[in-house]
């Protein structure tokens, strides 16, 4: 398995428990920017790939490469998803720890600097320099029903494309979190040393500055990600950091359950995925088939956040 394989894999298992979606290594629109309603896969390096969407009509743009044989618009009758945003800073898994920071409060939030550092095998990490955004539906039985009777269709439709998938790979996107820019970084090996810099004004995006400092003493040095690579998106945020979607899970000696998902219970994609632990929440009966609501709506999420002070925080998942 290639370094940025196994960082993409590292970094999704980490940061998946803070309740925000499924942390997308590559964040960056494949095809088009992620939208409510797209039908894809995540690939091994992190990346949200739609096949089609689901809520559009045949003609518009991002169906332009087809729709599967047979399909149905799903009706979206008074539309009205959750919005929301997340603040600027830095979110990571609870196996990195703040080093040392120095800081002074200005206008625009809390600037200085401060570092990171894992101390374990693995650890992750994102910082986003400005807010970012989330949009989602509220969690939809009609959304899971309507995925539970068409995923044969759609797995037609990839096998079209020469996509090779399984029902497990397959993606119903309900929701997602975007910023404008974004940088990542996974340790995967003991004894790593490297160190996340960051210095600056995490509420503006001019004046943050992210660094990683390897130390004399790194024979294999953490792994890093950041973007756009190209001109940041000036009217909208469009870098798809957190996904949340609708997603079937067959698990072996039980019956096939449809997970609704802010929160995923396997952050690899794959069907040879390890599922985290974690205990089920909001279950509803549909026949041979379950509609798990994920994370639960009490859930609260351990992160650190740069505001105004330097302290760490708690932020309540939704």
């Amino acid at each position: 398995m290639s370094s940025v394989r196994s960082a993409a894999k590292v970094y999704a298992d980490q940061l998946f428990s803070l309740g925000h979606g499924y942390p997308l290594w590559d964040p960056e629109p494949k095809y088009h920017e992620v939208a409510i309603g797209d039908v894809g896969w995540i690939d091994n390096f992190g990346a949200f790939y739609p096949l089609f969407n689901a809520v559009e009509d045949l003609e518009h743009e991002r169906n332009r490469e087809g729709v599967p044989d047979g399909h149905k618009r799903f009706p979206t009758p008074q539309w009205r998803p959750a919005t929301g945003h997340i603040p600027a800073g830095v979110y990571h898994s609870k196996t990195v720890t703040r080093l040392q920071a120095s800081a002074h409060v200005g206008g625009h939030g809390a600037s200085g600097g401060f570092h990171y550092q894992c101390t374990d095998k693995r650890g992750a990490a994102l910082v986003i320099k400005e807010a970012a955004y989330r949009t989602a539906l509220h969690h939809s039985r009609r959304m899971s029903n309507y995925m539970k009777e068409n995923l044969h269709k759609w797995l037609e439709f990839a096998e079209q494309k020469d996509v090779n998938l399984s029902q497990e790979d397959i993606y119903f996107v309900r929701g997602f979190v975007k910023a404008r820019s974004w940088y990542v970084t996974a340790w995967m090996y003991e004894g790593q040393s490297g160190r996340l810099s960051i210095s600056g004004d995490l509420g503006s995006a001019a004046q943050a500055k992210v660094d990683i400092d390897y130390g004399r003493d790194t024979e294999r040095s953490p792994e890093h990600n950041w973007g756009p690579q190209g001109n940041i998106n000036q009217d909208h945020p469009d870098q798809c950091v957190f996904l949340h979607y609708y997603k079937m899970k067959v698990r072996l000696g039980f019956w096939p359950v449809m997970k609704a998902a802010a929160e995923p219970r396997d952050p690899t994609p794959g069907r040879d995925s390890p599922e985290p632990g974690g205990s089920q929440a909001g279950t509803h009966g549909l026949g041979l088939y379950h509609i798990e609501q994920v994370p639960a709506r009490e859930k609260v999420c351990n992160i650190m956040q740069w505001r105004t002070i330097d302290l760490f925080t708690l932020y309540q998942g939704e």
